[in-house]
């Protein structure tokens, strides 16, 4: 009979605990619908994955020396499902029924945290494994905390869910955060975690998938990779998102394409590729956001990837550089840091080399007039496009208005049009042999600042966007603030599409762009118009804006929004509103553009005090 001492062998101890004691809800061998079973009963394809398991996190992180951890936080850094959340919960039942006044929390991500995913798969682990709960007792799985009593009913043991850190829980034994790339304030973590220094034994276990480098995982990370800390264990994972990468044999390969085109916003690089590039929580990245000002590379349209290429050498140069220059606190790295003329001389060829090589949109193409002002595309301009392109277009429509009482933030008020096309078209609107979706081009042709915000002002511009290109064939925008708009595009022979801003409609809206951008389908001029830091407010609104499925509120936008001086989403959200109005317009809907020329708009002049 095995004894208690016997489980408290580091890793060996830890799996023959598991193997003895603990069921698990896996897939039998060819059912679809998961069992509880003991680990002597787990299909072949899922003991190998618990091997797998052993060999990179349980073996190497639970090394024991004279009977104490050499490490005192693991960190399981895998692509989603590889198992790593129940690997952190059955460490911490492992220590909770093996070892002596174990004092285990189960951190949150957030203050307002309410449920708690490593708790209640203890308590499901618990439930369903005959020799753990016999042991325990069912009375002492509690709604709030998972208790061991001693044979006088004293409590000797627990594991608690916790949403921030007080001085009652000093001294812990142990901690878990589960998803922990979520957090946005890391102070329980370090507050719960520095308590644990001085406990023997101590051990706190964090799974999670890859975060932004400004996150403390990428701190933590780069401690584990320069070998700065010896109580720090990291086990992290990395894959090009093929089926054979992974150890569970549920992903295959159909499910991860599945995947792939179910989470369009760099979700899939991040969850199941785990790759720190894609760990920002941002929506596009810098090489998608250059990549619309470019047209292609060696006057050459359509050659996306290579575009891609160059940005992205040319953005790993510069990082390189800034790394070279900007001291490091450290006046020994500093000191080491090679620095030579030559190298930046080199650096200069190269990027000379690049710059020869990219098409700029502004070469055919520009949203400012002679004496610097933001203007529209012309309709001249817009006709040589469409000839390169081989393609009509619809036009659309968007805004997004900003409520002028609001003066604690830098909200605007802005409207958009975009021409939208399809390469080739013209010539073929209906190719046979292609079963593929289209895939639509955009070209942004006005982004206008309404700094009044008034719906007046808004009629005007879109009545200067309707003569420049021939109509506009639909008009996208939130319902709130815009009044008596559906009448009157309906009055002007324009498809109004006035939507309720739900999670649904913003994420088919925002999907749509962001394809186009991914992919090198929306494209526009520099934009003339300055934001809150940078001098193209669109790059400036694009290179913070956001997805965050878990938020209660604006899933979608920009993080800084209601700081006063933040970067807003205005444009992000007009230019979604006018791709959304025309999502369902195909090529039936394109035309060849005979619009007037614009010499500008006029605005008449109010509050006057008088004429002279």
């Amino acid at each position: 009979m095995t004894k208690i001492e016997d489980y408290r062998n580091g890793g060996e101890g830890f799996i023959k605990w598991v193997e003895d004691n603990v069921w698990l809800s896996v897939f039998p061998e060819g059912s679809d619908i998961p069992q509880w079973m003991p680990f002597s009963e787990f299909p072949p394809k899922i003991r190998e994955m618990w091997k797998r398991q052993q060999e990179h996190l349980i073996i190497p992180g639970l090394e024991m020396n004279d009977g104490e951890f050499k490490y005192r936080l693991l960190i399981a850094m895998w692509p989603r499902g590889e198992g790593k959340s129940v690997e952190a919960i059955l460490i911490q039942l492992w220590r909770f029924f093996c070892f002596p006044k174990m004092t285990i929390i189960l951190g949150a991500n957030s203050s307002g945290q309410v449920r708690f995913h490593h708790f209640e798969e203890m308590v499901r682990v618990i439930s369903n494994s005959p020799k753990l709960i016999t042991k325990l007792g069912k009375q002492n799985l509690q709604q709030r905390q998972i208790q061991m009593k001693d044979s006088k009913g004293n409590i000797t043991s627990f594991i608690r869910p916790v949403s921030s850190f007080t001085g009652i829980y000093s001294g812990c034994t142990g901690y878990t955060f589960n998803e922990f790339h979520q957090a946005k304030n890391f102070k329980f973590f370090t507050e719960i975690d520095s308590s644990m220094r001085g406990v023997k034994n101590g051990l706190g276990v964090i799974d999670t998938t890859v975060a932004p480098k400004s996150h403390i995982l990428y701190k933590l990370y780069q401690t584990w990779k320069d070998g700065k800390d010896p109580y720090l264990f990291y086990s992290y994972r990395q894959t090009k998102g093929t089926a054979k990468e992974f150890w569970n044999p549920g992903i295959t390969q159909e499910y991860l394409n599945s995947q792939k085109e179910r989470l369009p916003f760099g979700e899939f690089e991040r969850f199941y590729i785990n790759s720190w590039s894609a760990g920002a929580e941002r929506v596009f990245t810098d090489e998608m956001i250059e990549a619309t000002n470019f047209l292609g590379i060696d006057n050459q349209l359509n050659v996306h990837p290579a575009l891609i290429e160059i940005l992205t050498a040319k953005n790993n140069l510069i990082e390189q550089e800034q790394k070279i220059i900007t001291p490091t606190g450290d006046d020994e790295l500093d000191a080491a840091k090679t620095v030579t003329p030559l190298l930046f001389e080199q650096h200069k060829d190269r990027f000379e080399e690049w710059d020869s090589r990219l098409w700029p949109v502004d070469d055919v193409c520009s949203m400012v007039d002679a004496f610097g002002n933001p203007a529209m595309v012309t309709i001249d301009d817009l006709q040589r496009i469409g000839d390169m392109y081989d393609t009509d277009w619809a036009i659309l429509a968007g805004m997004d208005r900003a409520d002028p009482m609001k003066t604690r933030t830098a909200a605007r008020t802005i409207v958009t049009a975009v021409a939208k096309g399809l390469t080739g078209s013209r010539s073929n609107p209906y190719p046979a042999d292609d079963a593929d979706a289209p895939r639509y081009l955009y070209f942004l042709l006005q982004l206008k600042d309404v700094e009044d915000h008034s719906i007046e002002v808004i009629k005007d511009v879109l009545i200067s966007i309707r003569d420049t290109y021939d109509g506009i064939d639909a008009f996208g925008s939130e319902r709130w603030g815009a009044v008596d708009m559906e009448k009157w595009c309906q009055d002007n022979t324009i498809l109004p599409v006035i939507y309720y801003p739900t999670y649904g409609r913003q994420r088919t809206m925002f999907t749509e762009l962001y394809l186009a951008y991914k992919s090198g389908r929306f494209k526009t001029p520099i934009v003339h118009v300055r934001g809150q830091k940078q001098d193209d407010i669109l790059k400036e609104e694009a290179s913070v804006f956001d997805h965050n499925p878990d938020a209660t509120k604006g899933k979608f936008g920009s993080p800084e929004k209601y700081e006063k001086y933040g970067i807003q989403d205005d444009c992000m959200f007009s230019v979604g509103s006018a791709v959304y109005a025309g999502i369902n317009l195909g090529v039936d809907s394109f035309r060849e553009r005979k619009g007037v020329q614009s010499f500008g708009m006029f605005f008449k002049q109010g509050g006057l005090l008088g004429r002279w």
